[in-house]
C-alpha cells in the first residue's frame, strides 16, 4: 500500500513538472529580452495594416495572457514543493512507525520477561507459604498437646503426692492416737481388773483385816476413781483433738481440692481459648488454601493469556520479517529520492564578530534544497555588499549539537546496515570544527555510528539477521597510505577498485573484527593517537592527514535467507 502511495504520488510529480517545463519552453515572461525580439520579429513581419489602437490592445491581451501564465507557473511550481514536502512528510511518518513498532515490541518482550518473572516468584510464594502454614500448624497442635499432657501429668502428679503425703500424716496421727487410747483403755482395764482383785482379797481378808485396811482401800479406791477420771478426761481431750485434727484437716484437702479443681477448670478454659486458635488457625489455613487454589486458578487463566500473547507475539514476528524486507525497500527508494550525493553545511558556533553575515531562509528552493545567503561587507562603500547564494541539503545552524546532526546521518547509517555503501566525510578550513564533528569521544559521528550499528544489529537478530562488523583504520598523508592499526607494517598500500562488485579496497592493509563498542572506540583512540597532526595559524593541533575508518558489515538472515554486505567510511579530511 505504501509503494502504491509513493508510485501515484511520483507520477503526479512528474507529469506536473513535464507540463511545468513545457509551459515554460511554450510561454516565456514579456521582459525576456528573446522574447521581445521575437514580439518585434512578429510585429515587423506582419503585412497587414494595423492601428496604433489595435496594436495597444494586441499588446496588452499578449501582456494579460503572459501574466495569466506566470501565475499559472508559480502555481505549479508550489504544487510541486508541496507535493515534495508530502512525500518527505510520508516517508517520515513510515519511518516514525516503523520505529514506533520497534519500541512497542521491545516494550512487549520485556512485559513479557516481568511477566515470567512474576509467575515464578509468584509459585515459589505459594508453595512456600503453604508449606510454611502446614508446618506451622503442626507445631502448634504439637506445641499445645505436650504442653496440655505436661500440665495435666503435673497437676495429677502433685494432687497425687500432696493427697498420698497427707493422708500418710493423717494416718500416722490417728495410729498414734487410736494407739495412745487403747494403751489408755488397756491401762484402765488393767486398774479395774487390779481393784477387782484387790476387792476380792479384801472380801477374802474383810474379817481379818477389814478394820484396818478399809480405810486404805477407800484411799486407793478413791485415787483410783481420781486416776480414772483423769484417763477419762484424757481420753475425752483427745478424742476431741482427734475430731478437730479430722475436721481441720478434711477441711484444709477439701480447700486443696477446690483449689486444684478451680486450677484445673481454669486448664480446662485455656485449653478451650486454644482448641479456638487452632480452630482459627485452621480457618485461616483454610482461606489461604482457597486464595492458594484462586491464585492457581487465575495462574493458568494468566498462562492461558500468556500463551495467547506469546502466539500473537510469535505472529507479529513472522509479520515483522516481511516488513522489515519492505522497510528496506522503502528506506531505500527514499534514499534514492533524497539523492545519492547530499551536501550538508555545518556553521560553527563562535562569536558575532567573527563571522560573516548570513541568512537561512526558511523555505527550500525549487529542488527542495536550503540557502544560503552570505553577504560580503564593502569596506569602502556599504552600499555595494555583494549577496552570494549557495544551495544545502541541509543547514545546521550554530545551536545545533552533534546529536541533531547525527539525526539526519542515521538514516545513512541504516542503508549501509541494509546493504549499501556508504561514506560520510567532513570537508572544509583548518580550525572549523571536522574532527569535533567526526571524532568527538562522546557524541562525534565515528562513535555515534559505531553504538547505532550495534544497536540496530541486537534489535535486527529478533528477525533473524546476524552481522560481522570488521574495521580498518587507515590515513593519507602527504600522498602516503599509513595503517593506523599497524604503523610499523612496511608493506606498500595500493588503491584497488573492482568494477565487477564495484567495489574499493586498499591492499595490505590491518583488518579488525569488532565484536562491541567498548572495543571500537579502543581501536579510534588508539588510531587517532598516531593520526600526523601540525600547528597552524588557526589551529594549534590540526590534522595534517586524512583519516578513513572503514567498517565493513556482512549479515546474513537464516530465516529468509537474505544476505547483506554494506561498507561504511567515515572521513576526517585534513584542513585546507
Amino acid at each position: 500500500m505504501e509503494e502504491e502511495n509513493l508510485n501515484n504520488i511520483n507520477s503526479k510529480l512528474k507529469s506536473k513538472l513535464a507540463s511545468t517545463l513545457n509551459i515554460n519552453k511554450s510561454k516565456r515572461p514579456l521582459d525576456d529580452s528573446t522574447n521581445l525580439n521575437k514580439m518585434r520579429k512578429f510585429q515587423s513581419s506582419s503585412r497587414l495594416p494595423i492601428s496604433s489602437s489595435s496594436n495597444h490592445e494586441e499588446m496588452n491581451r499578449f501582456r494579460q495572457l503572459i501574466n495569466d501564465k506566470t501565475l499559472e507557473i508559480e502555481n505549479i511550481k508550489i504544487n510541486s514543493i508541496s507535493l515534495r514536502n508530502e512525500i518527505e512528510s510520508q516517508n517520515l511518518e513510515n519511518y516514525r512507525i516503523d520505529s514506533n513498532f520497534q519500541n512497542l515490541e521491545i516494550t512487549l518482550n520485556d512485559l513479557n520477561l516481568k511477566i515470567n518473572e512474576l509467575m515464578g516468584y509468584k509459585e515459589q510464594s505459594l508453595i512456600s507459604l503453604s508449606k510454611k502454614y502446614e508446618l506451622e500448624q503442626k507445631r502448634l497442635n504439637m506445641n499445645h498437646q505436650e504442653k496440655l499432657n505436661d500440665i495435666k501429668e503435673e497437676i495429677t502428679k502433685k494432687v497425687d503426692d500432696l493427697l498420698t503425703k497427707k493422708q500418710e500424716k493423717y494416718e500416722k496421727e490417728i495410729n498414734e492416737l487410736t494407739k495412745e487410747i487403747n494403751e489408755m483403755m488397756e491401762s484402765k482395764v488393767k486398774v479395774e481388773a487390779d481393784m477387782d482383785k484387790k476387792l476380792i482379797l479384801l472380801k477374802e481378808n474383810h474379817h481379818t483385816k477389814e478394820s484396818s485396811m478399809i480405810g486404805e482401800l477407800q484411799d486407793e479406791c478413791d485415787k483410783s476413781k481420781t486416776e480414772i477420771e483423769t484417763i477419762t478426761q484424757e481420753i475425752i481431750v483427745k478424742t476431741n483433738q482427734i475430731d478437730d485434727i479430722k475436721l481441720n484437716k478434711f477441711t484444709q484437702l477439701e480447700k486443696e481440692h477446690a483449689r486444684f479443681m478451680n486450677l484445673l477448670e481454669q486448664l480446662k478454659i485455656k485449653n478451650n481459648h486454644k482448641q479456638n486458635e487452632i480452630d482459627n488457625l485452621e480457618n485461616q489455613i483454610s482461606n489461604k488454601k482457597s486464595k492458594v487454589k484462586s491464585l492457581h486458578q487465575s495462574s493458568e487463566e494468566r498462562s492461558e493469556e500468556l500463551k495467547r500473547l506469546n502466539f500473537e507475539i510469535a505472529r507479529m514476528k513472522s509479520e515483522l520479517i516481511n516488513q522489515e524486507t519492505k522497510r528496506r525497500k522503502l528506506h531505500g527508494k527514499l534514499q534514492d529520492l533524497k539523492g545519492n550525493i547530499r551536501v550538508f553545511c555545518r556553521i560553527r558556533n563562535a562569536t558575532s564578530s567573527d563571522l560573516v553575515k548570513y541568512q537561512i531562509p526558511q523555505d527550500i528552493n525549487d529542488e527542495s534544497k536550503q540557502d544560503l545567503l552570505i553577504t560580503k561587507t564593502n569596506n569602502n562603500n556599504n552600499t555595494n555588499n555583494a549577496t552570494y547564494r549557495f544551495s544545502f541539503d541541509k543547514i545546521f545552524p550554530p545551536e545545533h549539537t552533534n546529536d541533531m546532526i547525527f539525526d539526519e546521518l542515521s538514516q545513512l547509517i541504516q542503508c549501509s546496515l541494509d546493504g549499501t555503501n556508504v561514506c560520510v566525510f567532513a570537508y572544509g578550513q583548518t580550525g572549523s570544527g571536522k574532527t569535533f564533528t567526526m571524532s568527538h569521544p562522546q557524541n562525534g559521528m565515528i562513535p555515534l555510528s559505531i553504538m547505532k550499528i550495534f544497536q540496530d544489529i541486537d534489535d535486527l537478530k529478533e528477525k533473524g539477521w546476524s552481522y560481522s562488523i570488521f574495521g580498518k583504520f587507515i590515513e593519507i598523508y602527504n600522498e602516503s597510505i599509513i595503517d593506523l592499526l599497524n604503523p610499523t607494517n612496511s608493506m606498500k598500500h595500493e588503491i584497488k577498485h573492482d568494477d565487477s562488485v564495484n567495489k574499493t579496497t586498499v591492499t595490505n592493509i590491518t583488518t579488525i573484527e569488532i565484536t562491541s563498542p567498548n572495543q571500537a572506540h579502543e581501536i579510534l583512540t588508539m588510531a587517532n593517537k598516531k593520526r600526523s597532526t601540525a600547528a597552524t595559524k588557526s589551529n594549534d593541533h590540526s590534522s595534517r592527514s586524512h583519516s578513513i575508518f572503514i567498517i565493513e558489515l556482512q549479515g546474513d538472515n537464516s530465516i529468509t535467507g537474505e544476505s547483506s554486505n554494506g561498507i561504511l567510511n567515515l572521513i576526517d579530511l585534513a584542513g585546507i
